[in-house]
């Protein structure tokens, strides 16, 4: 289903979902041979260590090297999705790309995606600083 139709950020939650899943039936079969075996507290240890994995993973990373890597054909409706869809976390890979494209006629997503990035990354208040907005920012100097 991935291959057919590429990797997204709910596809990528699903997969994490089918890991804790197999992780918990795991935990149950444990715990119908074992008595003593800490069934909740288990549970509470696996959704929180996979899901803080995958937070600081950067999942939308992983689905733009996916995207650019596995798809030969990308047209003008794909650049949205890696410009405006993904966050900052993918801007290792989307920059680079962006830079190489010669072919479509795509300068509007790269002015429209560069401006994003310097106005995110010149509020420089404490509260407001994000290191991926910093990283993109460096990344397009």
């Amino acid at each position: 289903y991935i291959g057919a139709y590429h990797l997204t950020f709910l596809r990528l939650f699903v997969l994490l979902f089918l890991l804790i899943d197999a992780l918990l039936l795991a935990g149950v079969i444990i715990s119908m041979y074992h008595k003593k075996f800490p069934l909740f507290g288990y549970s509470v240890i696996v959704i929180s260590v996979c899901y803080l994995l995958f937070s600081f993973s950067k999942p939308d990373y992983h689905i733009a090297k996916y995207f650019v890597t596995h798809n030969e054909n990308i047209t003008n409706e794909d650049i949205p999705f890696l410009t405006i869809e993904l966050s900052y976390d993918a801007a290792p890979v989307v920059v680079p790309f962006l830079n190489e494209q010669y072919e479509y006629d795509i300068y509007t997503y790269i002015d429209k995606y560069y401006d994003r990035v310097e106005a995110r990354a010149n509020i420089r208040d404490i509260r407001d600083y994000n290191f991926s907005y910093q990283k993109a920012f460096n990344l397009m100097k």
